[in-house]
């Protein structure tokens, strides 16, 4: 059995947006045929990005949450997740340079039995 899916939602102004989206999948996969397990997967990455336009920069700021399961068998199981942050901002006073400052971080996490 396999699902996969993805949400999206949007609004954007004259000044300011806002992004949110999510895309996931729920997979099984056939394991080792000498012990006919199942390996099962979920995969799940909400994203949500915004930012601020004003005349002189654009600010925009991102998050994005990076979920993984893997569920081996009734005893085991690997979980791993990462968080990715940004935030960029464009300077708009130059017309021939497009110079901008970023900034990202990104911490990971994983446990397993």
């Amino acid at each position: 059995m396999e699902q996969t899916g993805n949400f999206l939602a949007s609004l954007d102004f004259d000044k300011w947006f806002v992004t949110v989206n999510n895309q996931f999948a729920y997979l099984q996969e056939v394991g080792d045929p000498q012990i006919l397990s199942r390996t099962t997967r979920w995969l799940d990455d909400p994203t949500i990005t915004g930012g601020v336009r004003y005349e002189p920069v654009d600010v925009t700021w991102g998050y994005t949450r990076v979920m993984r399961r893997w569920v081996l068998d009734t005893l085991h199981d690997y979980n791993y997740s990462t968080d990715v942050g940004n935030m960029r901002i464009d300077f708009k006073q130059l017309k021939t340079l497009k110079p901008y400052v970023k900034y990202e971080f990104r911490r990971s996490y994983y446990d397993g039995d």
